[in-house]
């Protein structure tokens, strides 16, 4: 958000939706970042949340109203009127037609979308889906009267205003936190939701909760400046997470429920292991808080975040987990190969070799072993000299700097005064003297 308060959703259909502090919805096109604006709120919007299939928007705002929206034609498709406050967080149910919202009147309320999924009906395919978007932009440019959703359930559950709402993937549990430092469990029936139990624990205001996708828990983060995960069976803490030097704002579970993401007033965005509850990584791109953050995650790109901060900043960050292993992967395979290719050219008495690929995986037990190979040879100090000729500044360093280690031992000190031999009789003063630390290289070897 631009001024602090705000929120963003990733989803997966292309397009990006951030609310800042102002009564319009910004919606990108993350291709080329792409913009147009939401129109509809009165007051600035606060929080965002996309429908499992992508089809709808869901905004929450300071006007009272929580709206649903079209993100492909842009046009509001209901407005839920109820709230007597600003309405401060918003949750789509995963396979029900069923939205949950809560805010400042201390209040969660369950919105029926039956009707609008009615209205909606299947979405079309090819030729009929451009007849369809080409007829709901007309729809949304012409003034048309607007669904209204009745509420399914309505709760006082919190002394304080809410600041936080999931729903788990299965659709039977919601969970509100709160001002009042708590979180509320819910049933989600058919008739409404029934108070099922209370998470106690955090020191300050509750910010953010969400469902791990594979396990009975729910993670939050709070203006303690923690995470914890709770046990969904007995509703105890599981776990608490401590990093974060200020209020936790948003929380991820991600790598199928792996590992935890989370962002902060401090911030920063932080990556934990919900085994070890150790941090992972720690991402510093913004300059303020990180009132928003999305993950999308898929089975070729691996996990690709947003986040939003006060700074003004969208930052968007790709998982480097997999490039990063495969780098390793092949640097490994390279070294395995310079060691065979080092120990044949030892073995065939080829030094002139030996040496460059010693140098070149710099190494100094390697380059000491292949001039101790070298010196009872005919010849030795010569090759050795021929080598040191076709150095760069930065392998003359090197070899300066084994040599001086080398000088401190009196098994090795031979070798080093061989090498640093080599070197005068080769370089120049000059070369040698715009060598990188040359100074202190050459006042360690004095003595």
């Amino acid at each position: 958000g631009e001024g602090g308060e705000g929120d963003g959703s990733a989803a997966a259909c292309g397009q990006l939706a951030v609310a800042t502090n102002s009564e319009q919805i910004r919606l990108f096109r993350t291709r080329d970042m792409a913009c147009r604006l939401l129109a509809g709120h009165t007051d600035v919007v606060l929080s965002l949340d996309v429908s499992a299939d992508h089809a709808w928007l869901a905004s929450a705002s300071k006007d009272t109203t929580v709206r649903v929206w079209d993100p492909k034609s842009g046009a509001c498709l209901a407005v839920c009127e109820g709230h007597v406050e600003a309405v401060g967080a918003v949750c789509f149910a995963r396979r029900a037609p069923l939205l949950l919202s809560g805010g400042k009147d201390k209040t969660a309320k369950l919105w029926d979308l039956s009707a609008l999924r009615a209205k909606g009906g299947a979405r079309p395919e090819g030729k009929k889906a451009k007849k369809a978007g080409a007829a709901a932009a007309a729809a949304a440019a012409a003034p048309a009267e607007l669904l209204k959703p009745h509420t399914v359930s309505s709760k006082l559950g919190h002394s304080k205003e809410i600041n936080a709402i999931a729903i788990s993937p299965n659709d039977a549990l919601a969970v509100t936190g709160s001002q009042d430092r708590t979180l509320k469990v819910w049933k989600v029936e058919a008739g409404g939701m029934l108070e099922h139990g209370t998470l106690k624990g955090h020191k300050r205001a509750v910010w953010c909760v969400a469902f791990s996708p594979v396990d009975k828990a729910v993670a939050s983060g709070s203006g303690d400046m923690t995470l914890k995960i709770w046990s969904m069976g007995d509703f105890s803490c599981l776990r608490t997470f401590e990093g974060h030097t200020s209020s936790v704002l948003k929380v991820h579970f991600v790598a199928r429920g792996l590992q935890l993401l989370s962002s902060g007033s401090d911030g920063l965005i932080k990556l934990w292991s919900v085994k070890s509850a150790e941090c992972n990584a720690t991402l510093d791109a913004h300059d303020n808080k990180v009132w928003a953050l999305d993950a999308l995650e898929t089975e070729s790109a691996g996990v690709e975040v947003w986040s939003g901060s006060a700074d003004s900043h969208v930052v968007r960050w790709r998982d480097s987990t997999l490039a990063t292993q495969q780098s390793a992967a092949a640097d490994e395979a390279q070294l395995m190969l310079d060691e065979q290719e080092l120990s044949n050219a030892v073995r065939a008495h080829q030094f002139d070799a030996a040496l460059a690929i010693a140098l070149r995986l710099k190494r100094p037990r390697a380059l000491r072993q292949v001039i101790e190979q070298l010196l009872p040879s005919e010849g030795s100090d010569e090759v050795l000299r021929h080598a040191v000729a076709g150095l760069d500044a930065e392998a003359l360093a090197h070899c300066l700097g084994c040599a001086r280690d080398w000088n401190v031992k009196a098994t090795h000190s031979l070798l080093a005064h061989r090498l640093i031999n080599a070197i005068i009789k080769t370089c120049p003063p000059a070369t040698l003297s715009g060598l990188p630390q040359f100074k202190a290289t050459l006042e360690a070897l004095i003595p």
